[in-house]
């Protein structure tokens, strides 16, 4: 589902929940998971065309992420992190289902 419609997280999330999988090792996975996914759908798809401030951006974007990942997880309850994974999954359900609908 991540290659094809860009939405392999809240199916991930939902089995998550699911089997009450600890939320730090539901992360770690799901870091791998999408790692691997995202390195094969790249060699099936090949890399997007983006101008060179897009990537810049992309760029920086992961690296801040990374980054407050990092200082946030010793600081997050796991069930805030876990409602913040569902929250997020949500969203981006609701958008994917929506792009669908609209065609676009």
């Amino acid at each position: 589902m991540n290659a094809t419609a860009a939405a392999g997280g809240p199916a991930l999330t939902v089995y998550a929940v699911a089997t009450r999988w600890p939320q730090r090792a539901f992360a770690a996975t799901a870091q791998l998971c999408f790692t691997v996914v995202g390195t094969a759908s790249v060699a099936a798809k090949g890399l997007p065309s983006l101008s060179a401030v897009d990537w810049v951006v992309a760029a920086a974007a992961l690296g801040v992420g990374l980054g407050a990942g990092t200082l946030l997880a010793a600081r997050v309850s796991q069930m805030t992190a876990r409602t913040a994974a569902l929250a997020l999954a949500l969203v981006g359900s609701v958008a994917t289902v929506v792009d669908g609908v609209l065609g676009a």
